[in-house]
């Protein structure tokens, strides 16, 4: 037996499962929009700090160069120190900024006031 009160309920539970599916829907959107402009903008100042890190190491590689007589050797030492960085990377600090950055994205993605 349907009386006008089930019906009303009925509806009421229909439009608010609607509109619960439409809020967590803009949520999403948002939370991905707010992640895909932190990524753009640390992607421009990566990419922006890497040209002037490399012309800053051209320009010592040069002076080195100079100091030590030969270009090869100022490039050279250029290189040595890379790599140590690569190494000082690749054991001390790859796992902990992973993990660094996997928290922030979880953090920015479960902020529970973006929307309010």
């Amino acid at each position: 037996m349907d009386n006008p009160q089930n019906e009303d309920l009925q509806a009421l539970v229909s439009r608010y499962v609607s509109n619960r599916a439409k809020l967590i829907k803009y949520e999403l959107i948002e939370k991905s929009a707010v992640l895909g402009g932190n990524l753009i903008s640390q992607i421009i100042i990566i990419f922006l700090a890497f040209f002037a890190f490399l012309f800053l190491f051209l320009a010592l590689g040069y002076w080195l160069g100079t100091l030590l007589g030969a270009n090869y050797l100022g490039f050279g030492a250029i290189a040595l120190f890379y790599l140590i960085l690569i190494v000082i990377y690749q054991i001390w600090l790859k796992e902990k900024l992973e993990v660094k950055i996997e928290n922030n994205i979880v953090k920015l993605m479960s902020d529970e006031n973006s929307i309010d």
